[in-house]
């Protein structure tokens, strides 16, 4: 079981994303990066499973197998009719076969957990802890998003693609209406994100690395606060908080994750738009009625931070992350009202 807690685990955990990151980057050998993006996948499903002691939704995670090895087994037989059939050794640079770029792209897109292949996800997040949702949600992503990122160039659907995200968006914020549990609105609202990195994706690598690590700072700060508890959060649990300033802190991290302004999220996802070359009105138009959906979401989610009161179960958020004084109060300013900073 790998164990997330403390300043030392904390940044264990960042330079494994940084090692995985720069690795899935540099490797000149797509077969090394296909047996990366598979190993990871199986280091982290070994984990939930060993850790959870057994009490884990085993439907969930055994349809989750299929869907992420269906996804491995169409990159791989995409890379392999490239190379042992058209010859082809540059295979996320430059494709030879249409057919096989758009396999492999739907291969990733599986990865990744992108519409319509996600169902299994909040089922297994309903059962872990948040130290292994913070995992669950961030390694096994890392080498299918750059991956994807090398080969969507060469996908000519213009802003067709802009639809995944789109679906992905307005269906995570309907269903996280109806959740109860924080690691439902997790699963749900990591969904959401998951469809604006898709959008970063498209843009430049710069805005795909700025925007993703964003996300990891933000998922992280609300994985520490809730120290690993696996229990459901909203319905069962009181008396357990730390009063009103645990709250306040909370409520400014569910701010930030919707990408209100002025918070920063709320700048970089306009950047992200116009980052994209193929941007259009009707792109703007259905970015905005997928954010819609996660609007509501967050909004369902600050409902019930405020409803609860003093009984969430928080614990002191920078302190258990190792950040302490001007360092952490630095540290948080920036992420949190960074965007007003972008307008003086």
């Amino acid at each position: 079981m790998v164990c997330l807690e403390g300043g030392n685990s904390l940044l264990s955990f960042v330079v494994g994303l940084f090692i995985l990151v720069w690795f899935s980057s540099t490797m000149g050998n797509i077969f090394f990066i296909w047996m990366l993006m598979e190993f990871v996948f199986f280091f982290v499903m070994m984990n939930l499973i060993v850790s959870s002691g057994g009490k884990g939704n085993v439907s969930g995670v055994i349809f989750y197998l299929f869907v992420q090895a269906l996804g491995g087994v169409l990159v791989l037989s995409s890379m392999m009719v490239e190379m042992l059939y058209f010859g082809n050794y540059y295979y996320l640079g430059s494709n030879v076969c249409l057919g096989c770029l758009y396999l492999g792209a739907m291969g990733l897109m599986m990865k990744m957990g992108m519409f319509p292949f996600y169902v299994q996800v909040y089922q297994i997040m309903n059962l872990i802890n948040f130290n292994q949702v913070m995992m669950f949600m961030l390694y096994p992503k890392v080498v299918p998003m750059v991956m994807l990122y090398s080969m969507v160039s060469q996908l000519d659907l213009g802003g067709e693609l802009f639809i995944f995200s789109l679906l992905v968006m307005l269906v995570s914020g309907v269903q996280g209406l109806v959740s109860t549990d924080l690691r439902e609105f997790l699963a749900w609202s990591g969904l959401g994100q998951l469809g604006w990195i898709f959008v970063s994706i498209m843009g430049s690598f710069f805005c795909f690395l700025f925007f993703f690590w964003t996300y990891v700072f933000v998922l992280m700060c609300v994985c520490f606060m809730f120290d690993g508890g696996g229990r459901k959060v909203f319905p069962n649990f009181s008396g357990v908080g730390v009063g009103g300033g645990g709250l306040l802190i909370a409520l400014f991290l569910v701010f930030f994750m919707s990408g209100l302004a002025p918070f920063l999220m709320f700048y970089l996802k306009l950047f992200l738009l116009f980052s994209v070359g193929n941007f259009t009105l009707g792109v703007l138009g259905g970015m905005m009625v997928g954010s819609m959906g996660l609007f509501l979401l967050y909004v369902r989610v600050m409902q019930m931070m405020v409803c609860l009161g003093g009984s969430m179960f928080l614990t002191p958020l920078l302190g258990s992350a190792g950040l302490k004084g001007y360092a952490a109060a630095s540290v948080f300013f920036f992420f949190f009202f960074g965007g007003v900073l972008l307008l003086i």
